[in-house]
């Protein structure tokens, strides 16, 4: 096949490339997805020195090694997404003439800081959901950036991942990327000036993070924004100057966040162009306060999205509770009695404010009631027939594969700190009896176990081996009429993935628990961990699963 150019060999069961494997110049693009390869040995592509497009996403691989691309000058697109593991060693400077990488779906991690230094060709990178940190992008001790050398990279996709500790020079290198998309990244804070070397940036990503306020210079040296995502974030208030760099802004999306009001003087691009702007889904507080905001939407170039979901709240003047924003007509209400009418509002806007900081708060006071209950009414030890002392185990940890970060980083070392009585515990399917058969070990575990733990995230709702081993759990609970079963959940789960056994287990009253990146809500994780660890319940009825 000496003039073929695309071989296609995804979802089959191929495990190994063999050396010497390839004596076609001409191909161009191949496809190796959807296999069992769990390592890319070196010298194993040698022969392809025209390839344009390798795919080896979706296998298993652990391993590919320093000389893995190696006679592979010419590619310009790489997947490799969806694997158990991307460890990068410097295999990617070889591929000079590289402008599209996915990395997706994998844990990432690397060698050293300088791993993109001999890819300048580069123009796509993605690295979502690769359990990445912010500390893992910037190295200080090399006052260097993973992204230093990527002078052409134009679209950076690092959705999913943990960026809540960025440094301000992580994006310092990036003068000609025009989107990034940094969703679903579990960010609390942006410090100023963050972007401000992205001069050619026109496409931002900050949707369903964490962020609370934002820096009046955070978007400072955006010149050429025109679209920006800050949906589903917990914003509370705007300041002034915040909007006031992004002079070239077209679209401005803030729905699902706690914004009450907008500043009088707050700056909004539109001078020489329209802006469509949506703040649904706000509890917007419609006072004479808001006075020149409503006289602005109306006056200037201004497209509202959704305005039948942008809603005055119970903040409001009487008469415009839950009425369109577009409806509040300043000059019917902020006549003569506007003072008093403003009066009232601040009563209702302080009672907010108070609601906002008890919100934000809440971790801290949950764990301050649950010390204060404890003082005042103690609680009673449930007795059962079965010591802990007589399980073969104390604590069996149940997981998906793609949890074991968390498991190793913060569940284990806590566990050994907080509660070192704990001696023989099960941490997923590596600890299992080697023994048995696969579902034998995992009932055996559940069996003699005192307690059983089950790590609940999106990734693990949607396994069929991790809720059959939640079936079991179940089931077991059943046999006994003991409350041996704790859910813990990693993140939030939108109610329509949540599985009906997971459903039905809390319609139960069952205990579960929730993982939180807020200090004094790790506090109380902990402290009702311990708590749950000390009895068995006695149950009253069953789980029909």
């Amino acid at each position: 096949m000496q003039s073929i150019r695309t071989i296609v060999l995804a979802k089959n069961f191929i495990d190994e490339v063999l050396e010497a494997a390839w004596t076609i110049p001409t191909l161009q693009t191949l496809d190796l997805s959807y296999n069992l390869l769990d390592t890319v040995k070196k010298r194993r592509l040698v022969g392809l020195s025209n390839l344009q497009t390798l795919n080896i996403s979706f296998n298993v691989l652990t391993i590919i090694t320093l000389q893995s691309f190696s006679g592979l000058s010419n590619l310009r697109k790489l997947y490799i997404s969806n694997e158990k593991r991307a460890y990068l060693n410097g295999m990617l400077r070889v591929l000079s003439k590289l402008q599209f990488l996915d990395m997706s779906n994998n844990p990432i991690s690397w060698m050293s800081i300088d791993q993109f230094t001999n890819n300048a060709d580069l123009e796509e990178l993605r690295m979502e959901r690769g359990q990445l940190l912010g500390r893992d992008l910037f190295d200080n001790s090399q006052n260097m950036s993973i992204f230093r050398g990527l002078v052409s990279l134009g679209k950076l996709r690092l959705k999913g991942n943990f960026l809540h500790q960025l440094d301000v020079r992580t994006f310092s290198n990036l003068s000609n990327l025009y989107y990034l998309d940094m969703s679903e990244s579990r960010i609390t804070v942006l410090v100023p000036q963050i972007f401000k070397d992205l001069l050619s940036l026109r496409f931002l990503y900050l949707n369903a993070n964490k962020l609370m306020a934002l820096n009046g210079h955070v978007f400072q040296g955006l010149e050429n924004l025109t679209v920006l995502f800050i949906q589903n974030n917990s914003l509370s208030k705007i300041e002034k100057q915040t909007f006031a760099s992004t002079l070239q802004l077209r679209e401005l999306h803030l729905p699902g966040n706690h914004i009450n009001t907008i500043l009088p003087g707050t700056s909004f691009p539109t001078r020489d162009h329209s802006l469509s702007i949506d703040i649904s889904r706000n509890p917007i507080s419609c006072t004479c306060e808001l006075q020149w905001f409503s006289n602005w939407l109306h006056t200037a170039n201004i497209k509202m999205q959704h305005p039948d979901r942008t809603l005055c709240s119970s903040a409001s003047l009487q008469v415009l509770k839950n009425k369109p924003i577009l409806s509040f007509d300043p000059g019917d209400f902020c006549g003569v009695d506007s003072a008093l009418i403003s009066g009232l509002s601040l009563t209702g806007a302080a009672v907010f404010l108070l609601t906002v900081l008890a919100y934000i708060n809440r971790w801290w006071l949950n764990y301050k009631f649950f010390l204060l209950k404890l003082a005042l009414f103690g609680y009673k030890e449930v007795e059962e027939d079965v010591a802990e002392e007589d399980y073969h185990y104390q604590l069996n940890v149940m997981f998906h594969d793609n949890d074991e970060g968390f498991v190793n980083d913060i569940l284990r070392p806590a566990l050994m700190q907080r509660m070192p009585h704990l001696q023989h515990i099960i941490y997923g399917d590596d600890d299992l009896n080697v023994g048995m058969f696969y579902v034998d070990a995992l009932y055996h575990a559940i069996e003699s176990s005192y307690k059983s733990v089950l790590l609940i995230s999106n990734q693990s709702v949607g396994d069929v081996w991790f809720m059959t081993k939640l079936r079991m759990a179940l089931e077991h609970l059943n046999e006994t009429r003991l409350d041996k079963i704790i859910l813990v959940f990693l993140e939030d789960i939108e109610d329509d993935n949540l599985p009906y056994l997971v459903r039905l287990f809390l319609s139960r009253n069952r205990p579960y628990m929730l993982w939180t990146e807020d200090e004094d809500g790790q506090e109380l994780f902990w402290a009702t961990l311990e708590k749950n660890m000390r009895s068995n319940r006695v149950l009253n009825n069953i789980i029909p699963v």
